[in-house]
C-alpha cells in the first residue's frame, strides 16, 4: 500500500497503551494513528477487545485531535475532540493516550474541526460519481471532514461498498489531505490502494464504487464574481461604463445570493427531514433489533430446556433397557430351570417306558412259557381239571371277574383221555398206585396252571390296582 512521503507537519505521533499486560509506547513515524482490533491499524489492541476500525488520532501543530469510527449510540457524549496532556481515553480493558514529538511542536487546540465552518477559505470542492455520472457535489467547509456511509461521516455515501468512516480528508495551508480510516474495500488513488496521500487537483479517489474528484478550490460566490468583472473591467479602456457594469453585476450577485441563500434553507430543511426519517428508521431497527435478541434468547432458553428433556428421555430409556435386561435374564434362568425339569421327566418317563417294555417282554416270554407246556400237555394226551385249580394261590380272589370259579361250583364229567379214566379199569390191588400216580399227575398239572394263571393275572390285577379295569 502506497503511504505519502511527506505530510502536513513534521510531528511524529507517539502513542502510550496502557492494558491487562502491562503500558507500553509506539513511536510512529506519521502524524495519525489508527488504532484496531486487528492489522492494518497502527495501533493493535490485545486480545480482541475492540472492533477493527475503533479510534483515529490525528496529529496536527495545534494537538491530537481524537475521533471515535464505531457509530455511536444514541445520546452518547464525547465521541470526538481534543485529547489533552496526560488524558487517556478508554478502549475496552485498555487506555490510550498520545503525545507529539518533534521540532516545531506549537500546541494550540483550535476549535472543533468537525464542524461546519472551521475550515478557512479558500475551501476544496469534491465531486461525487458513480459510472461516469455525478450524483453530488460539495463544498468541504470543515478542517476534517469524514466520508462514509454513517455518521460521524460529514459527506454521506448511501453506497453498500463504502465504509461507515471510509476516509478522512483534512485541509490545511491550502492542501487536501486524505487519510484511508482501515475501510474494507479501501481508498484508491490513480487505481493503487493508499494509507494517506496529498490531492492534487483533478485526482480522483475511488471509494468502493464511487468516485471522489477534486474539483479544485472556491474562494466564495462574491470574491470570484468580483475578481471575473475586475478582469473584465481591466480589458475594457472606458473606466466609467466599466465602474457602471460592476455596480448591476453587483446586484444581479445580491440576488443570486438571495436565492442561493433560499435555496440552502431549503436543503437545511431536507437535510433535517432526512435525518429526522434516519433517526426513526435508527430507533425502529433498534428496537427490531431487541426483539430479535428477545427471541433469540427465548431459543436459546426453549433449546436449553429441549436438551434437559432429551437427557431425562435418555436417561430413562437406559433405565427402562436395564429393566428389561434384567427380566430377560430372570426368563431365561426360568426357562432353564423348566427345561432341566422337563429334561428329568423326559428321563424318567423313557425309564418308565423302559420298565414296561421290560414288564412286556417278560409278559411274553410267560405267554410264550405257557403255550409251550400247553403244547407238551396237549402232546401227552394229559388235561389239567378244574380241580388243579383249588390249590391255587389265588383262592377265589378274582372270583369277581369270573375268570375261576371254585371246584366245587362246576360239575365235571369225566373225560375221555383223562387221567381218572385211565386208572378205573385197574383192581383193587392197584388202587393205591393208581392214586399215587394220579395225585402227582394233579400236583403237576395245578403247579403248571397256577404257573400260567400267574403270568396272566399279575398284569390284570395291576391293571386293577390302577383303576383301569
Amino acid at each position: 500500500m502506497a503511504v505519502s512521503s511527506g505530510y502536513w507537519c513534521d510531528q511524529r505521533l507517539i502513542v502510550t497503551v496502557d492494558g491487562p499486560d502491562g503500558c507500553r509506547s509506539i513511536t510512529l513515524n506519521r502524524p495519525f494513528a489508527r488504532i484496531g482490533g486487528s492489522a492494518p491499524a497502527e495501533v493493535v489492541l490485545p486480545g480482541g477487545i475492540v472492533p477493527r476500525r475503533w479510534l483515529y488520532l490525528h496529529g496536527s501543530t495545534h494537538g491530537v485531535f481524537w475521533l471515535k469510527l464505531p457509530r455511536s449510540s444514541p445520546g452518547e457524549k464525547h465521541t470526538h475532540g481534543w485529547l489533552d496532556a496526560g488524558q487517556w481515553l478508554a478502549c475496552g480493558s485498555c487506555r490510550v493516550g498520545a503525545q507529539l514529538t518533534g521540532s516545531g511542536a506549537d500546541l494550540r487546540p483550535g476549535p472543533d474541526w468537525l464542524s461546519e465552518g472551521s475550515a478557512q477559505p479558500p475551501h476544496p470542492v469534491i465531486v461525487l460519481s458513480t459510472d461516469g455520472q455525478v450524483i453530488d457535489r460539495q463544498t468541504l467547509t470543515r478542517r476534517l471532514t469524514i466520508v462514509g456511509r454513517h455518521s460521524p461521516a460529514a459527506v454521506q455515501i448511501a453506497n453498500r461498498s463504502v465504509s461507515n468512516c471510509h476516509c478522512a480528508l483534512f485541509v490545511d495551508a491550502g492542501q487536501l489531505w486524505v487519510v484511508d480510516l482501515l475501510s474494507s474495500n479501501g481508498t484508491r488513488l490513480s487505481g493503487a490502494p493508499i494509507e494517506s496521500a496529498r490531492l492534487s487537483e483533478g485526482e480522483t479517489l475511488r471509494l468502493g464504487r464511487i468516485d471522489l474528484t477534486f474539483d479544485g478550490f472556491s474562494i466564495g460566490e462574491e470574491r470570484s464574481a468580483i475578481f471575473e468583472t475586475l478582469v473584465e473591467a481591466d480589458k475594457n479602456d472606458d473606466l466609467i461604463g466599466s465602474a457602471a457594469n460592476l455596480e448591476n453585476r453587483l446586484a444581479r450577485l445580491e440576488a443570486q445570493k438571495g436565492e442561493l441563500l433560499a435555496l440552502r434553507a431549503q436543503w437545511r430543511r431536507e437535510q433535517d427531514r432526512r435525518e429526522a426519517a434516519m433517526a426513526k428508521r435508527l430507533s425502529e431497527l433498534e428496537a427490531s433489533r431487541a426483539a430479535l435478541d428477545a427471541r433469540w434468547l427465548e431459543f436459546e432458553q426453549r433449546q436449553s430446556s429441549l436438551q434437559q428433556e432429551l437427557a431425562a428421555q435418555k436417561q430413562q430409556w437406559e433405565e427402562q433397557c436395564i429393566a428389561w435386561r434384567k427380566r430377560q435374564e430372570a426368563a431365561e434362568q426360568q426357562l432353564a430351570a423348566e427345561r432341566q425339569q422337563l429334561d428329568a421327566e423326559r428321563r424318567s418317563w423313557r425309564a418308565e417306558q423302559g420298565r414296561a417294555a421290560s414288564q412286556q417282554a417278560e409278559l411274553l416270554a410267560d405267554q410264550d412259557a405257557c403255550d409251550a407246556a400247553d403244547s407238551q400237555l396237549a402232546a401227552a394226551g394229559l388235561t389239567a381239571g378244574p380241580a388243579a385249580l383249588g390249590e391255587s394261590a389265588f383262592d377265589g380272589r378274582v372270583a369277581g371277574l369270573d375268570l375261576l370259579c371254585a371246584p366245587a361250583a362246576v360239575d365235571y364229567p369225566p373225560q375221555p383221555g383223562s387221567a381218572e379214566q385211565a386208572i378205573a379199569p385197574a383192581g383193587a390191588n392197584g388202587d393205591a398206585e393208581r392214586l399215587d400216580d394220579q395225585v402227582r399227575i394233579r400236583e403237576a398239572l395245578a403247579a403248571f396252571h397256577r404257573r400260567k394263571q400267574g403270568g396272566i393275572l399279575s398284569p390284570l390285577l395291576r391293571l386293577l390296582r390302577r383303576g383301569e379295569v
